[in-house]
């Protein structure tokens, strides 16, 4: 640990640390305006200047590495002056009706708090220094975009760049002249996947969620966990007089690291739609018709009755649902089994996640993953066989795309050209149906070009020789014809892999949902296992 003095006070700083990391970890506030925590510091908006004795000028905390004896002043009058003039600057674009419109927006509570005049401009007047208006744009189904309110921080251009991967927002022009605009006529013409990343960070209200603008802000704010896909992301749910207005992710969580995708930041308009359902129907003479609980229950249990009666408990099915929770999921084959008396139990897992529980079993012992999420930006080597991460679970898609943006390596196997093969360093578009041949062929050009761990083989592996006689018949030149797939992409693709270490692999329903389901598992498995990228 390192020694310095914050304002004359003895503080413990961490080797590496940047000056406003240690000093919110001592509780000292100083204002930032372009920092967001999910971002790379860049110090472009200069409002977390401090003074630091013996260097010649003050210095911006963000980016700026603690050293061992610092003597740290955060708000001297020199310090608290270059703040308020910094504002003044930015403040001679930004419209006055925004400030008293937005009061609890960062930007406008640092006016508030340096005591920055804004009545001298109104939001029918152009701006001083550029002349004319910037961009207004309601097309987006979610989101409202008033570039008047911009302070040309940068922040959505860099967290669309460094969180989402989607590049949207681009700088134009330089200087005063700056314009942020998005990659295309307007925003809902762009690349925009909806993530709301842009809006959760700009400080001004230049960017601004519809719901808000239509419900009002959030009065009341309770954290939980998306229930859309399995990735488990949690997220900050906003209330207003009952309703949901905003969702916005958590900052804190290792999942998705203060992100969220459409799903979970847009897709809750069906709590309060008019056409949902709040109450049990039950269909008489070819219509629905509203009834009781006690009604529903009664019709039910009735009927349950009667199908027994007549013709036995193996008459009934019971499906439980990927959806509920473990406990409610319990419950359901419970019910199944005592009270029915059937074994007659299914859910989606059975064709979603039972090839791989099944195939990891059978050759580790459990049918659970290897890795973590984090794995992902510790991994050299990505494949990506039968899911579509991009599409089905943005948050991870985007981490993956992130990973390789910053040089790991990518190999995508999928009939379908998804977002990802865009980004890969080899894509082998596969003839539908024939994951097993394929992976096995990758397997064969490892072993043949003796790309395989031997010291990991030789401290997990058992009957690898009769395995590498096996995997001979489905050399890459075999394969390729019934695969559709060059010979010389699958021994590519054999290399990245195997050399690319540590390598991760992700697999989903492109690889499960197929009769040969388990062996396509098993075959992604022992591609793990010959390289010896299994158990890091």
């Amino acid at each position: 640990m390192l020694q310095v003095k914050v304002n004359g006070r003895d503080v413990e700083a961490r080797e590496g640390s940047t000056i406003l990391e240690v000093l919110r970890t001592a509780r000292i506030d100083v204002p930032t305006l372009c920092h967001d925590d999910r971002l790379k510091p860049s110090g472009a908006c200069r409002l977390c200047v401090v003074g630091i004795k013996g260097w010649p000028r003050p210095v911006t905390a963000c980016n700026t590495k603690i050293a061992n004896g610092m003597e740290i002043t955060t708000h001297s009058a020199e310090v608290e002056a270059l703040r308020r003039t910094l504002l003044q600057l930015l403040v001679e674009d930004y419209p006055a009706a925004a400030a008293e419109q937005y009061p609890n927006k960062q930007f406008n509570r640092l006016l508030q708090e340096y005591k920055v005049d804004v009545s001298g401009r109104r939001d029918e007047e152009p701006t001083p220094r550029r002349g004319t208006a910037r961009l207004e744009d309601a097309t987006h189904p979610y989101i409202q975009i008033d570039m008047n309110r911009c302070v040309t921080c940068f922040r959505c251009l860099r967290i669309c760049e460094e969180l989402q991967g989607q590049f949207v927002w681009k700088a134009w022009k330089r200087g005063d002249a700056t314009d942020i605009l998005p990659d295309g006529p307007t925003l809902l013409a762009s690349p925009c996947v909806s993530c709301g990343a842009c809006v959760d960070t700009c400080p001004t209200g230049a960017l601004e969620d519809k719901t808000v603008l239509a419900g009002g802000a959030p009065l009341m704010w309770t954290r939980t966990t998306c229930p859309y896909c399995g990735v488990g992301c949690e997220m900050q749910v906003g209330t207003r007089q009952g309703q949901i207005v905003q969702i916005t992710p958590a900052l804190d969580v290792p999942v998705n690291k203060g992100h969220l995708c459409v799903k979970g930041r847009y897709a809750f308009g069906f709590t309060n739609a008019p056409d949902r359902i709040t109450k049990p129907m039950i269909r008489q003479n070819g219509k629905w018709e509203k009834i009781s609980w006690k009604e529903a229950i009664d019709c039910v249990a009735k009927n349950l009755t009667r199908l027994l009666e007549e013709f036995g408990p193996e008459s009934i099915g019971v499906l439980g649902s990927a959806r509920a929770t473990n406990e409610e999921n319990y419950l359901t084959q419970k019910f199944a089994r005592v009270v029915l008396g059937t074994n007659n139990v299914d859910c989606c897992a059975r064709v979603c996640h039972a090839p791989t529980a099944a195939a990891m079993k059978a050759v580790f012992g459990t049918g659970a993953a290897t890795n973590s999420f984090d794995d992902i930006e510790q991994a050299a080597a990505i494949l990506i066989c039968g899911c579509n991460p991009t599409e089905n679970h943005p948050i991870v898609g985007a981490r993956i795309k992130q990973a390789v943006l910053h040089g790991a390596k990518l190999i995508v196997i999928d009939p379908r050209q998804i977002e990802l093969a865009r980004y890969a360093d080899v894509y082998l578009q596969l003839r539908p149906g024939t994951n097993v041949a394929l992976l096995n062929a990758l397997v064969c050009a490892i072993v043949e070009e003796n790309l395989c761990d031997s010291r990991a083989v030789a401290e997990r592996v058992s009957g690898l020789h009769e395995f590498q006689q096996f995997v001979r018949d489905y050399a890459p030149d075999k394969v390729a014809p019934i695969c559709s797939v060059a010979a010389d992409d699958i021994r590519r693709a054999a290399r990245v892999y195997a050399t690319g270490k540590p390598a991760i692999c992700f697999h989903g329903l492109g690889v499960t949902e197929h009769v040969q389901g388990t062996d396509g598992v098993k075959a992604l498995v022992n591609l793990a296992l010959l390289t010896g990228n299994f158990g890091k």
